[in-house]
Parts: structure tokens; C-alpha cells; sequence
């Protein structure tokens, strides 16, 4: 029988963790191991993974790590041997037989060619798309059908909060990394990056393992992702610009034709973007997200004139 490890990167959520470990007690497929990698500093997380040790005998463990996600998540591929690893955020809610759906699935042959698979999202799918994508599409900067879970190259996503209540599996570009279940041997040749920081970690990691493995969406596995507040958080104008110069790092890492060419029409894209997304909070009175917006304008101007030229050196090993 295949093993399966819940590996779940936190820091200082406490009470996130608690009811995670209170939902996956009620589990029709109970882990057989489960990784609280923390990168708090100080003993609460361990307190609350004392207090559940009698519900997951020789199963529950917490893992001390640095702070970054990609870097937690590291750290708990190196700590288990399981067959699959489900990476979970603590801020989420599975139904009872999600774990038992993602793992049957993996293990058909309908999905034993399949790197990574995540479950349905339920409060965050079965929105539409956005109306300036759909103009965008009709102006011919999309080049394809609006289909949820593709990457444009240009640095948008058409995410899958689009993709409509489904049963069975919907091959995608990326997933969320942090409600999806992975085959122990596609995190080995394809892992995490350490040294990508804060924002779009998930599409970086499997928009990589897209160009070796299939992966999507499970329909009839669901979750719910409920965002919570607290933990360790970066300022508004931070997020703006790490997430833009992030967009600049996925294209130059995952594009399979990078060019100099296509650079400039990813900055093109992303300025006229960026007008909108500031005429619209500036109309409708966000004034709260106008640091995030010039931060984003920082990291445009960022990309402009220091592109990136890193390369993962663990894109395939």
C-alpha cells in the first residue's frame, strides 16, 4: 500500500493548525504521516501538535525550519519517504474523502502518469472571467481559447477560480501547490526553489513540473481555502513589488522560447495592465491598495531596467 505524507508550512498560526489537525483526524484517509514544518519562533504550533500527538500515534510530528514557503516546503520533502506528499496550507478545509480521492486517483491508470493533483477549491472556484479579458482576447493579445489554468506568457494567468463545479480530472498549467497532492519522485526532479520569495510559489514550482508530467484539478476532491489573516505577512507595498518582479522570474524560468523579444511584449502588457488595475482603484476609491499598486509600479520599473537572469538550477535534475 502507497504511503502518504500531509506536509503543511506555517509560522505562527497556532489556531490554523489545530483545526486543520482536528479536520484531517476525520479523514477517510487517515495520513500516515503528518509534517507541521514551523517556522515560528516560539513553542505555541508545538504545543498544539503535543496536544493532537494521541490522535496521530507515531504519525504527527513538527519540523522546525526557516521562514519561505518554498524553503518549509523543502524541508518536508527531505523529512518523509512517503509515496505521495499532499502540501497543504493551514488555512484550509478538506472534506472527509478528499485525501481518499486524490489518492485513488494518482494510483489508476487514468492517473498514473500524473506528477501532481489538487483538489477543487470550493469557496474560490466558479467565478467568471474577468471583462478585460476579454477584451484582451478580442484585441489579440490572447492567442488562445480563455481556458482556466493556462499561462499566457505576457505574465497573466487565467486562473482557475474560472473553472466551473466539474466530476473528474481537468489537465492544467499550474495548480495550487498548497491543496494538491504530489508523487514523491516529481518533487525530487523538480523541486521547490529556495531562493523564489513571496507570491506565485505555486505557479513557479508547477508550471515546471506541467512541462514534464501532467497535472490538474480533481473535480469530486474538494477543500475549502478560507485565507486567513495573521501569521507573518509582508507590507502592502512589499507584496506589490515582489509579486510583479515574480512575473518577470516565471517567464524568463518557465517560457520554453524565451527571447528578448518576448520580454518586451511581457512589459508592454504588464504597463498597460497596470493602468487599469490604477485608474480602477483610483475611481472606485481603494485607497488601501495604492501602496501595493505603486509597488507594483516599482517592481515594472524593477524588471525594466535590471531584468532577471537567474536560472533555476533544480528545473529538472
Amino acid at each position: 500500500m502507497a504511503e502518504l505524507c500531509v506536509c503543511v508550512p506555517t509560522a505562527r498560526r497556532p489556531a490554523m493548525v489545530a483545526r486543520l489537525l482536528e479536520n484531517l483526524a476525520v479523514q477517510i484517509r487517515r495520513p500516515d504521516e503528518i509534517l507541521i514544518v514551523d517556522a515560528s519562533q516560539d513553542d505555541e504550533t508545538q504545543s498544539v501538535v503535543s496536544a493532537w500527538q494521541a490522535q496521530f500515534p507515531n504519525s504527527l510530528r513538527r519540523v522546525k525550519s526557516d521562514l519561505g514557503l518554498t524553503l518549509q516546503r523543502n524541508v518536508g520533502i527531505d523529512n518523509t519517504n512517503a509515496d505521495f506528499i499532499c502540501m497543504l496550507d493551514d488555512d484550509v478545509l478538506l472534506e472527509p474523502d478528499c485525501l481518499e480521492k486524490m489518492e485513488t486517483f494518482l494510483l489508476s491508470s487514468d492517473g498514473e502518469a500524473y506528477g501532481a493533483v489538487s483538489a477543487y477549491i470550493t469557496n474560490e472556484y466558479g467565478r467568471d472571467f474577468f471583462k478585460y479579458q476579454k477584451l484582451y482576447r478580442k484585441s489579440g493579445i490572447y492567442d488562445g481559447e480563455l481556458k482556466p489554468g493556462r499561462w499566457l506568457y505576457c505574465g497573466d494567468f487565467l486562473e482557475l477560480s474560472t473553472l466551473k463545479p466539474f466530476e473528474g480530472i481537468y489537465r492544467s498549467e499550474f495548480v495550487p501547490a498548497g491543496a494538491a497532492m504530489f508523487r514523491r519522485q516529481t518533487l525530487i526532479q523538480v523541486r521547490p526553489d529556495s531562493n523564489f520569495r513571496f507570491g506565485g510559489e505555486d505557479k513557479h514550482l508547477t508550471l515546471r513540473i506541467s512541462q514534464h508530467y501532467p497535472i490538474g484539478v480533481l473535480g469530486q476532491a474538494r477543500l475549502q481555502h478560507d485565507h486567513v489573516s495573521g501569521g507573518v505577512r509582508k507590507s502592502p507595498w512589499l507584496q506589490g513589488i515582489l509579486s510583479m518582479r515574480n512575473k518577470a522570474i516565471i517567464l524568463r524560468e518557465c517560457d520554453p522560447r524565451p527571447s528578448w523579444a518576448r520580454y518586451m511584449t511581457y512589459l508592454v502588457f504588464q504597463f498597460f495592465d497596470l493602468v487599469r488595475i490604477t485608474l480602477s482603484n483610483i475611481f472606485v476609491g481603494r485607497w488601501r491598495n495604492l501602496p501595493w499598486v505603486v509597488g507594483n509600479w516599482a517592481g515594472w520599473g524593477w524588471n525594466l531596467f535590471i531584468p532577471p537572469n537567474r536560472r533555476s538550477k533544480r528545473i529538472f535534475l
